[in-house]
């Protein structure tokens, strides 16, 4: 399965990432503003410097639970080194305007300007990672091969050694909170979310 799916119309839009990675050189900076969010743009060499490989199972390394405040989480199954990725955010490519109260809980920003990644079917425990300022997981774009064809993942990697059982966050971002305020969902001082919501979830 790939990690991002999409109509034919939005392909042509992924095989442009493609083209980028491979020679950004061929783009006027004029095109790559157009088309591509500025962070991403920085890290493109960096990109290209990675060794491209499989996507891992994410369902081997960690497992989803019910957390005391927040919901479903997901946690470690077993030890967890440092700087060891965890798996990628699956789900599907589509424009910003199509964000509404049954999926922006799951929308995940993507390197094309304008659009973002649907993660609502869940076919991915990924989209279960919580929220904290103070994180376990870092955020990477990386290549990784899906059904034999090369594609611009968004990664998760454990930011230090992470225990048994220990749960796995990220840093949400500004623009999560815009919707989230939008829906009654605030943070607490412990970092974390609380809302009405997850009581009748």
């Amino acid at each position: 399965m790939r990690n991002i799916r999409c109509n034919c119309s939005l392909r042509a839009k992924l095989n442009f990432i493609n083209k980028v990675l491979k020679n950004k050189n061929k783009f006027s900076s004029k095109v790559l503003k157009k088309n591509l969010d500025a962070d991403f743009q920085k890290e493109i060499d960096k990109i290209k410097e990675r060794s491209i490989i499989e996507c891992p199972n994410t369902n081997e390394i960690c497992e989803v639970f019910e957390t005391p405040n927040m919901g479903r989480g997901i946690r470690a199954k077993n030890y967890i080194p440092p700087n060891f990725c965890i798996g990628c955010y699956i789900g599907d490519l589509r424009k910003n305007k199509d964000v509404d109260e049954d999926n922006w809980r799951y929308s995940f920003y993507y390197v094309l300007n304008g659009y973002y990644i649907d993660g609502s079917k869940l076919d991915s425990i990924t989209s279960l990672i919580n929220h904290s300022n103070n994180p376990n997981l870092s955020i990477r774009n990386e290549i990784h091969i899906a059904d034999g064809i090369e594609e611009l993942h968004i990664t998760f990697y454990t930011k230090r050694e992470i225990q048994p059982k220990e749960e796995l966050y990220i840093d949400y971002g500004p623009e999560y909170w815009v919707y989230a305020e939008k829906n009654g969902i605030r943070r607490d001082t412990k970092q974390r979310l609380i809302t009405e919501y997850f009581n009748s979830y």
